[in-house]
């Protein structure tokens, strides 16, 4: 009788990791699809309203260009008003700076229109206007309104021109390359490639080699520092004299107070071909992930996003 129970438990459980382990690789399966959907994204050249972000102003909504998010996500209690036949499909997960993981409502939209942003067959997460921190990052003479984050699965959609020194974002299209703007006339300082995939969590990973220390890093331009570091990096690169301070660090997901160190060297080889000037480099005790952040690409004239190549280009090194 024991034997027979003890059979059918096992039995039983192993239906339920059956189940379990079919659920989790459709979700999988789906979300990669719904990530990977094909749509287009209308070209624009908007000013960039942000001394720390690349933060765009539209009628309606800010706009946030931001590849450390694979979905694209709006801060708005409203779904309704940014697409046709806006259909609730799943839960994903999102991961903020901190590395914490948080279940996101995803919506899959057949025609997405807000101001300046227009595409067709994309999804898109909401999360509660509460949690908009837009403000953290904009001057406070600007109106309150719903932050629009332009994530991978649109950032895909489009090539990608900064103009950091006249302060512009300017989307392209696809066909659009950097050998037929005359702003890239002159031969870049730096590329690199990235991948983009399931692994990555859809978002840009890069190898650096910094004073010969080859790692990964996450290309996000929603960080604001210009290198983030695991605390290992430091002793690994030699780094020392930090400057320390306490912030309020701003998440997608709410804001929290860490210690943050700060590291300085005159000049960094990069990649075994590039000089960087006064690096920066910061650990945090909330995160222990690598970041290349907004203020890499501040130290540069152009920087061209060709997203069927897969690869950032920099032109024209700034000394700051």
């Amino acid at each position: 009788m024991k034997k027979e129970m003890r059979k059918k438990l096992w039995t039983v459980i192993a239906t339920l990791v059956g189940l379990v382990t079919v659920v989790v690789v459709g979700v999988l399966v789906l979300q990669y699809h719904l990530f990977w959907m094909e749509g287009e994204l209308k070209p624009f050249s908007k000013r960039n309203i942000s001394n720390s972000h690349f933060v765009m102003e539209g009628d309606s909504c800010y706009y946030l260009f931001d590849t450390g998010f694979s979905n694209s996500t709006i801060y708005d209690d409203e779904p309704q008003k940014y697409g046709e036949n806006l259909l609730p499909v799943m839960y994903t997960i999102q991961h903020d700076v901190f590395n914490r993981r948080h279940l996101v409502p995803l919506y899959y939209c057949d025609s997405l229109k807000s101001d300046f942003i227009h595409s067709w067959r994309i999804c898109v997460d909401f999360l509660p206007a509460e949690l908009n921190f837009i403000d953290q990052f904009i001057s406070d003479k600007y109106p309150r309104k719903p932050l629009f984050v332009i994530g991978m699965n649109l950032i895909k959609q489009a090539n990608w021109l900064f103009d950091m020194r006249n302060q512009r974002i300017i989307c392209l299209p696809k066909r659009q390359k950097r050998n037929q703007l005359p702003e890239l006339s002159t031969e870049y300082d730096l590329v690199l490639s990235y991948s983009l995939g399931v692994t990555e969590r859809y978002t840009p990973r890069t190898y650096l080699d910094l004073k010969g220390v080859k790692e990964r890093f996450k290309i996000d331009t929603g960080c604001t520092w210009m290198f983030h570091l695991k605390k290992k990096d430091v002793e690994t690169l030699s780094l020392k004299n930090p400057a320390t301070d306490t912030i309020k660090a701003i998440t997608a997901f709410g804001s929290a107070e860490s210690l943050r160190y700060s590291y300085y060297e005159p000049v960094i080889r990069l990649n075994d071909t590039f000089n960087l000037s006064n690096a920066q480099f910061t650990t945090t005790d909330l995160s222990s992930r690598r970041l290349l952040g907004k203020r890499f690409f501040d130290r540069f004239t152009y920087v061209f996003l060709d997203t069927d190549e897969q690869k950032f280009y920099f032109y024209g090194q700034r000394i700051k």
